[in-house]
């Protein structure tokens, strides 16, 4: 699944989205039933969490794909953050395969 995503992240995006990518700090993708979702963010990887569970704190990124995948429905996702220009994976689970990665 990590794979798809970055896939994904190379060819997948709308023109749009493919020409501004390189100005995002972080982005999200989620996958549901295969189709894939892309989300970003300058500031912090917490804004992702639109309805954040009321007084909760997000202390990882992990936490933050966890509660979106939760809200969502979804079955995986990926959370990246450009390091001078490279996507660097800080967040990942899949929950067909159990797996999480930090």
């Amino acid at each position: 699944m990590e794979k798809l995503f970055e896939d994904y992240l190379t060819n997948g995006l709308s023109e749009y989205d493919a020409k501004y990518l390189s100005t995002y700090k972080y982005v999200m993708l989620l996958s549901k039933n295969k189709n894939i979702t892309a989300y970003f963010a300058n500031l912090d990887y917490i804004y992702f969490v639109e309805y954040p569970t009321s007084n909760k704190e997000y202390n990882s990124p992990l936490e933050v794909l966890e509660e979106e995948l939760t809200l969502t429905g979804g079955d995986a996702g990926i959370i990246y953050e450009n390091i001078n220009g490279d996507f660097h994976v800080i967040a990942f689970i899949d929950l067909k395969e159990k797996n999480h990665t930090i």
